[in-house]
Order: structure tokens, then sequence, then C-alpha cells
């Protein structure tokens, strides 16, 4: 069977679709933590997956767990100020 291969698209705010999977990316000391949420319509705010900081790759490998049955879904990619992209982080999370 063939991996899939999901889209990862820069999130913006107000563009963003409702129910769509956003990975926060942010330094934490020396370390670059990640935590998911997923975009809600109230304003309430939106849902946490969960509440501490993960790894780069265990976020995205969430993210993409979390959209297994809507697999043309993107995941949304916000990085905090001072944080380059870096490829390795998506190396294991094919879906």
């Amino acid at each position: 069977m063939e991996a899939h291969v999901r889209r990862l698209l820069n999130y913006e705010q107000h563009h963003t679709p409702v129910g769509s999977m956003v990975v926060r990316f942010y330094h934490s000391g020396d370390q670059i933590r990640c935590y998911v949420r997923q975009t809600l319509a109230d304003e309430t705010g939106d849902k946490i997956f969960p509440g501490e900081g993960l790894d780069p790759e265990v976020a995205l490998r969430l993210a993409a767990n979390r959209l297994q049955d809507h697999p043309d879904q993107p995941i949304y990619i916000e990085l905090s100020e001072g944080i380059q992209w870096n490829p390795d982080w998506v190396e294991d999370t094919a879906t």
C-alpha cells in the first residue's frame, strides 16, 4: 500500500477553515516544542490536544492521526517568532 503524504500549509489567522488541525511551534528554553489545536467556529477558543508541549515529530504525528478519516485535509503550521522550519520534522508523518 502506498503511503499518503499529507500537505503542510502555513497557518493564517482568519483564513484557516473551521475544523482544521494547526501545529504551533514555540521556544521552551533551548528546545522547540509544539502543541496541536483544532480551530473552532465559536468564540470560546480552539480545542488543544494535549495541553503540554510535544516534540515536533510527535505533534505532527498526532495531528495526522486526528485527521486519519480525512486524508486530503492539510495540517496547518504556525511558527513562533525566530523558529525556522526543519524538514526533518516530517520524516515519520506519512499517513
